[in-house]
């Protein structure tokens, strides 16, 4: 004759489940039972002990059942629930590094490499825990378009998940920075010019817009002309400058420099205005 029961063993991880008690003076003084019988002795009963499989480790009963039994073969069994509950998300401690890319001169990027398990996650130096933790991860960015500015942010979203439906994120930044210069499609070739009169004018060469160029870059550019290295003067025989075309983008990367020498030339017959008079001597 056994009085009272067994409480309910309820827990949230296999590794919270207490082992079968196999004595009997153990279980009746944890439960506090009382154990009697009319033909045996307390020291000559028999204790046994089954439990049923854990199939399901989210939400599921499980009967541990013990069964006392005397010396004339009679018995009596009391059982004991294991109720596994879990109920708690992936608990992630630390955090991913962000990290920094570079922009190809198309405006490109090279992908970067993405955690795919929890344990890689846990060999980058982060502690994950959970009852019933799936080492798959999963992952979604958030902006994955050419890069259109000087520095594109993507945030990248992992998600961390356990067999019974419980998940958690983390997230870590990618910063993709463009660091190449305006690509310019054109050549200027030299120039020269030739004074159009005696004195000394000359058909200007209007400056180039920068409409005028095949340029490429991930941004805005802007063009500068602006002149250097002038040789001689004019009405010199010969002179010349260079014009400069300077290509920046707002990133502020270094420029690219086209540059055009116009060289101007003096071909011209001196002009005389006096007519002689013949004379007879």
């Amino acid at each position: 004759v056994v009085e009272g029961t067994l409480s309910d063993m309820r827990v949230a991880c296999l590794s919270e489940v207490a082992d079968a008690i196999t004595d009997l003076q153990t279980l009746v003084e944890t439960f506090s039972l009382i154990v009697s019988d009319n033909c045996s002795r307390f020291s000559d009963l028999d204790l046994q002990v089954t439990t049923e499989p854990f199939t399901s480790l989210c939400n599921a009963t499980y009967v541990r059942t013990y069964t006392i039994s005397d010396t004339c073969g009679n018995s009596t069994e009391i059982i004991q629930n294991i109720v596994f509950n879990d109920d708690a998300a992936p608990v992630v401690t630390g955090g991913l590094r962000d990290t920094t890319i570079y922009a190809a001169a198309d405006c490109s990027y090279a992908d970067v490499a993405a955690y795919r398990t929890v344990s890689q996650l846990v060999a980058a130096g982060l502690e994950v825990t959970d009852c019933n933790l799936v080492d798959e991860i999963t992952y979604t960015d958030d902006n994955t378009d050419p890069i259109r500015e000087c520095v594109k942010s993507i945030v990248r979203t992992y998600t961390v998940s356990d067999s019974c439906g419980h998940s958690t994120t983390l997230s870590q930044t990618i910063n993709v920075e463009d660091t190449i210069s305006p690509a310019v499609d054109n050549d200027l070739r030299d120039t020269t010019l030739y004074y159009t009169d005696a004195q000394c004018h000359y058909d200007e060469v209007t400056p180039l817009t920068i409409s005028d160029f095949n340029i490429t870059d991930c941004n805005e550019v802007n063009l500068t002309v602006s002149h250097r290295d002038t040789v001689g003067a004019p009405g010199d025989c010969e002179w010349s400058y260079v014009r400069v075309y300077s290509f920046t983008d707002i990133c502020n990367n270094t420029p690219t420099i086209l540059e055009q020498t116009i060289t101007i030339m003096d071909t011209t017959r001196p002009q005389v205005v006096d007519n002689l008079e013949d004379t007879t001597l």
